[in-house]
């Protein structure tokens, strides 16, 4: 459809055919997204990562990378369960509880669990996991995260302000 300009005058939109490219240095293979899907997943404010049903990584965003300390090289092809970014007994919650959940209805919204930095510190966060609709993406499952440090600080300290007080 043609674009309007301010004087309502119709201009073609010129389709240049060039195909936005995933970030430097990472090497697409068949569970990896597009370049224009790379793209989407580069401008989430949240920490994002593709995975296999198994808990292969196929894709971090940046906001992965800043959050966890990982590079995205050494993330790419393992397994999220294997490498530490989970404890192990979240790793069995999410195997007992939130995998049967996803494969049953599609979507785990805002799980709460502790992700783990490169350095070996934690932090508490939300996850929030969904199947990818009609092969949107390469990999069959969508992860994202957001740290709840705040969110666990406010709440402690109301806790710990409502039994003293």
């Amino acid at each position: 459809m043609p674009m309007k300009s301010k004087d309502n005058a119709k201009k073609p939109v010129k389709k240049t055919g060039v195909q936005p490219a995933p970030p430097p240095g990472l090497k697409m293979t068949t569970g990896q997204p597009g370049a224009a899907e790379a793209n989407l997943l580069e401008a989430m404010l949240e920490a994002i990562a593709t995975l296999e049903l198994d808990g292969t990584i196929c894709y971090v965003n940046s906001e992965f990378e800043k959050g966890s300390g990982w590079k995205r090289e050494e993330l790419i092809g393992k397994k999220i369960f294997d490498i530490g970014l989970l404890p192990k007994k979240e790793v069995q919650q999410i195997n007992s509880e939130v995998i049967p959940k996803l494969t049953a209805q599609g979507s785990v919204r805002n799980f709460e669990t502790i992700s783990i930095r490169r350095d070996g510190t934690s932090f508490p966060v939300l996850m929030s996991w969904t199947s990818s609709r009609e092969n949107v993406l390469a990999c069959p499952t969508l992860s994202s995260q957001y740290s709840s440090t705040a969110a666990v600080s406010v709440e402690r300290q109301a806790e710990h302000t409502s039994a003293v007080g």
